[in-house]
């Protein structure tokens, strides 16, 4: 299935609304599954079903979780230098995960290794929030993607004192691309997070 921008602002704008946990009871229960970036990448994996996502910064394993549990064919390799003690519990329940620990601007073998020859589809830029870091990312795992990937990029808003340098990042990526903050609104007195995606064909 081609990508396009048009097809993903349609998903983004039907899941805002839709309940947490994707029809999924243990996404759910999680209390991070408010946000409706997390309904998205669900959606794209289900709709798109990519030979493989990979996530750098997983923390509690809630995003891994919501596109693991969209289509069980799809592995989904996180990495992250510190999990939450609650990660084992989160996604415990997806057997399409594989957890990596160590730094996501190291890991280049560990992912490739894991990924068996799959590429990704789908490459969620979601750890260190300082520009340098998600651009490092992307040129590093873009060796494994398939000949359309989609990146999406969480926090391109906030913190504030990170927003310019998160911007230079966002206006250098490749791809065409389409912001939806709305994905990833303001909670209580934090800055809005924001949220983008791309289309990267190779």
């Amino acid at each position: 299935m081609e990508l396009s921008i048009e097809q993903l602002e349609a998903i983004a704008k039907r899941v805002v609304n839709e309940p947490w946990g994707c029809g999924d009871s243990h996404l759910a229960a999680n209390p991070e599954s408010w946000a409706p970036y997390l309904r998205f990448l669900h959606a794209v994996v289900k709709v798109y079903k990519p030979e493989a996502a990979v996530e750098c910064g997983v923390y509690m394993g809630t995003a891994t979780s919501h596109m693991a549990s969209a289509n069980r064919s799809t592995l989904v390799v996180g990495i992250d230098r510190q999990y939450h003690p609650a990660v084992a519990e989160v996604t415990k329940p997806y057997v399409n995960i594989v957890l990596l620990t160590g730094d996501t601007l190291y890991s280049y073998y560990n992912v490739e290794d894991a990924l068996v020859g799959r590429k990704i589809g789908l490459l969620f830029l979601d750890s260190t929030h300082d520009g340098i870091t998600p651009r490092r990312e992307f040129e590093i795992y873009q060796r494994l993607f398939a000949d359309e990937c989609i990146v999406a990029c969480d926090d391109l808003l906030g913190p504030r004192h990170l927003m310019e340098k998160m911007q230079e990042f966002w206006n250098w990526l490749p791809g065409e691309k389409v912001e939806l903050h709305y994905l990833h609104p303001r909670i209580g007195n934090i800055d809005e997070p924001g949220f983008g995606v791309s289309i990267v064909k190779r």
